[in-house]
């Protein structure tokens, strides 16, 4: 029995007549196998939508983030690469498909950071159209396929009788973190907390390397989603 997705948002109207033909799919893959099989079937699904497939999100081109995008992601993308996309992901016009690869807890990683509208397995692809996975649906509206969600529980039911291991921030990289999160610029943080800027550039280095992230704002955001961030439970004298 085919796998299908409710298409009672579609309306039977294909890409370029629910007036969204500037759209583009930018497909991220670190599997030349399964980055062929993903443009192969967003190539031949009767879309008109453009096509580009890339490794990483550091092989992103820039001309991307200036149009609405669908954007496939493998749950086998390093949670390294989530900062580098966030602008894309957080853009109000980009439709994010995650694609879950295999069954191993690792994968979760990836996909507990991605706020995805379709969520399917590589091999759902045979069972359902090209239309129905990479057009945009209603706003809120969260698609999953039965085998995606199966292996989503089994997942954390397998990862339920161990707690999960969180990165330890210190009083003070948490306070330094909190001034960012309130705009605080390093200076002003120093002089808050009688450091040298040098002072807060180290723990904001600590910070950001135990969250795996690349800049500070994607620390405040990982450290606020994981929990290791309160804003309204840190007294910083940075202020």
């Amino acid at each position: 029995m085919r796998n299908r997705f409710d298409e009672s948002d579609s309306g039977g109207k294909g890409a370029d007549e629910g007036g969204d033909c500037c759209r583009r799919i930018l497909i991220i893959d670190p599997d030349p196998s399964s980055r062929a099989t993903l443009s192969s079937f967003a190539h031949n699904g009767g879309l008109t939508y453009p096509v580009h497939a890339v490794a990483c999100a550091a092989d992103v081109p820039a001309e991307l983030s200036a149009s609405p995008l669908t954007l496939m992601l493998s749950s086998s993308l390093g949670v390294r690469d989530l900062p580098l996309l966030s602008t894309l992901l957080l853009h109000p016009s980009t439709h994010v498909v995650l694609v879950l690869r295999s069954l191993m807890g690792s994968q979760l990683d990836t996909a507990q950071w991605v706020m995805a509208h379709v969520v399917l397995r590589l091999e759902d692809l045979k069972e359902t159209s090209a239309r129905e996975v990479l057009t945009p649906r209603s706003p809120g509206t969260v698609t999953v396929s039965s085998q995606a969600l199966h292996q989503v529980i089994r997942l954390a039911s397998a990862g339920a009788g161990s707690d999960p291991v969180r990165p330890h921030l210190t009083q003070r990289e948490r306070e330094v973190l909190w001034a960012v999160a309130q705009g605080l610029s390093n200076r002003r943080i120093a002089r808050g907390m009688g450091i040298t800027e040098h002072g807060v550039k180290r723990h904001l280095a600590n910070v950001m390397s135990k969250l795996n992230c690349q800049n500070r704002t994607s620390a405040v955001t990982v450290a606020l989603r994981s929990g290791l961030l309160d804003l309204g439970g840190v007294e910083s004298a940075a202020v």
